[in-house]
């Protein structure tokens, strides 16, 4: 039986009836393409500090490599407890790259609706900016977390990022005091991923389209909190889908290099299906 579908007949010109995904293999397919078509563009502004799309590449490759000298196995579930700053993408996409899942978590979490998500995901690994590592400290106890990487909101902003750093702890005094020095823990600072990722081998994973990328958590408003399972195959379809829609438009203006603003937070996924258009814009 063939399926009448009238609402085809109301899409805008130049927007196609159906997507492919099937053209890659991985999200992260999608993301290195996106590397090498704007390798020397602006990939990421923020406080005034650029990233280009060359820089994500290294720094998402060296947090990859870092990962997998770690000894964790394929599929594993790595938490990413952060706000936007210069740093996220990067982790995001590094952990993909090393063939694990990301969970995002809300940074705002009070130790209780933490513990929930971790547990229920079985997140092994957890990168996660200082501002709310105490909320961590609450619950790692309680928790299958064995390795911590503590990341400052300026470790990605040079020389600015010092002054940040120092304003956010001496002056406003954002960072809550936090203690995680149990050995057990395997405590690593985020700049530290970065040097000796670099060092490190990169062996390329085996993806596929049916592979788990995200466990996505819903907002909890109605009861707990609950991990929703998106495969590779649903990132790339929905990325298609929106780049879809807005071809006829950004073809409008003859290549100009669009730049997207994120006022949303990156951890939801309504952000990061965003910056996914930007990146392919």
């Amino acid at each position: 039986m063939t399926l009448n579908k009238p609402w085809l007949a109301q899409y805008p010109a130049g927007v196609p009836k159906s997507i492919d995904p099937d053209k890659y293999n991985s999200i992260v397919e999608l993301y290195e393409e996106c590397f090498d078509r704007f390798r020397m563009h602006p990939m990421s502004i923020c406080m005034g500090v650029t990233h280009t799309y060359d820089d994500i590449d290294k720094a998402s490759l060296a947090v990859a490599a870092w990962l997998q000298a770690q000894d964790l196995p394929q599929g594993t579930v790595v938490a990413l407890m952060m706000p936007n700053v210069p740093q996220y993408l990067p982790t995001m996409i590094g952990i993909l790259r090393a063939g694990y899942a990301c969970t995002p978590v809300n940074p705002l979490y009070t130790g209780r609706e933490l513990r929930h998500q971790l547990n229920d995901s079985g997140a092994k690994v957890i990168f996660v900016v200082d501002n709310f590592a105490q909320a961590l400290e609450q619950v790692i106890d309680e928790t299958n977390i064995k390795r911590i990487v503590l990341s400052k909101m300026g470790d990605m902003m040079g020389l600015k990022g010092i002054l940040v750093n120092t304003i956010i702890r001496q002056v406003k005094r954002l960072v809550p005091k936090y203690k995680l020095d149990d050995p057990k823990h395997e405590v690593t600072k985020f700049p530290d991923v970065l040097k000796k990722g670099r060092n490190l081998p990169f062996q390329k994973p085996k993806l596929s389209l049916d592979k788990t990328a995200f466990l996505q958590y819903t907002g909890g408003t109605t009861g707990l909190s609950k991990g929703t399972i998106l495969t590779q195959r649903n990132i790339v379809a929905a990325a298609m889908q929106s780049e879809a829609w807005f071809r006829p438009i950004t073809s409008e203006i003859n290549e100009v290099y669009i730049n997207l603003v994120m006022a949303l937070p990156l951890y939801h996924i309504f952000a990061s299906m965003l910056s996914m258009l930007g990146m392919r814009s």
